[in-house]
């Protein structure tokens, strides 16, 4: 299973309802894997670079009371896409590591794995990275982007299960207000619904959830998705997706 979407969609909070719903009601085993860009290695990376390109003692109290992150953006968005380029490529080989455990795994146990963005976080990197961030990008760059991106479509084509996990602009921006979320991050959330869109045409199959309810209602129908997307395959059974959760169980 594959959550992706909006940032402040409900990925984090749903894929963790997941795992506990397969753990605690299905008694599945379960691993729970989340690909993000901005990860702590993120936090000072940016830091690192910064630091030694200016060499600023201000710069370093600046990044105590504001993200590295939106220093670069506003002020060197030179510098923001080799280090946005670094971690994407990172975040690939953790995918590819994961990907190979994830055999290992599936040959010697029954295991159900949860990936949060995985395949769609990796479309959405990149095309916030041609967009807004480089669109001018050399040939060699781009060709990297690309076969990353056949590499994951392989993997999940067929496989697995992709949500998309959205809201209205109104309600993500209520929630970004609420936890602090940049409101930049607009433009991140623009380029993932086209991600979206595009790895619709190189034939993933995303089943879109709209979370602007009520969480368990939310939740339950994600379940009903899932079972509908499931089908007939042996997964079923053995996820026991037939058994519906009572809203007053989720923690």
């Amino acid at each position: 299973m594959v959550l992706g979407g909006d940032v402040g969609g409900g990925k984090s909070t749903h894929a963790r309802l997941l795992v506990w719903y397969c753990r605690q009601r299905c008694g599945v085993s379960v691993w729970y894997v989340h690909v993000k860009s901005f990860h702590a290695f993120s936090r000072f990376l940016p830091l690192l670079l910064l630091a030694l390109r200016y060499r600023s003692r201000l710069i370093l109290k600046a990044c105590c009371l504001i993200s590295p992150f939106r220093l670069l953006y506003e002020y060197d968005r030179e510098l923001l896409v080799k280090v946005f380029g670094v971690i994407s490529f990172l975040n690939l080989l953790d995918v590819a590591i994961v990907a190979l455990v994830r055999q290992l795994l599936l040959s010697a146990f029954a295991r159900v794995l949860v990936f949060e963005d995985h395949v769609v976080g990796y479309a959405n990197d990149a095309v916030y990275f041609f967009h807004v961030l480089s669109g001018r990008m050399g040939g060699k760059s781009r060709s990297a982007w690309i076969v990353g991106l056949l590499f994951l479509l392989r993997l999940l084509r067929g496989r697995g299960v992709v949500f998309f996990l959205r809201a209205p602009f109104s309600e993500l921006a209520r929630r970004w207000r609420r936890r602090g979320t940049p409101h930049e991050y607009v433009e991140y959330l623009l380029s993932g619904r086209v991600a979206a869109r595009f790895l619709e045409r190189m034939g993933l199959k995303l089943i879109y959830v709209d979370t602007n309810r009520p969480l368990p209602e939310v939740f339950a129908n994600l379940l009903c998705a899932l079972e509908r997307a499931l089908g007939s395959r042996s997964e079923a059974p053995l996820l026991g997706l037939h058994a519906r959760v009572p809203a007053n169980r989720i923690p």
